[in-house]
């Protein structure tokens, strides 16, 4: 399925493995409805670059679909909601 407009910039924090999300002002934040949200395959190009240049910080970024109807944007993806929001099932915690 071939990427469509309106999308967010998202990776991995290189150090923790936490998702992130690309901000405005090219910030790294850990809050979806804080991404910047882009509606132009220009802008889009251009902070996918330069975000594939910080490995230091982010690995593997990534555009997504989102809907950016509501206050903040949502994963049009299930997979997208999944990883903003964490895990479905609860994580077992060591004793």
């Amino acid at each position: 399925m071939a990427l469509q407009l309106p999308a967010v910039l998202s990776g991995s924090l290189t150090l923790t493995g936490a998702p992130v999300y690309l901000a405005a002002g090219r910030d790294w934040t850990r809050s979806l409805s804080e991404a910047e949200v882009f509606r132009s395959t220009d802008d889009l190009e251009a902070s996918l670059t330069w975000a594939r240049s910080q490995e230091a910080v982010v690995c593997d970024p990534y555009a997504f679909s989102v809907d950016a109807q509501a206050d903040k944007p949502t994963p049009i993806s299930a997979r997208e909601r999944i990883r903003a929001n964490g895990p479905t099932v609860g994580l077992a915690r060591a004793s």
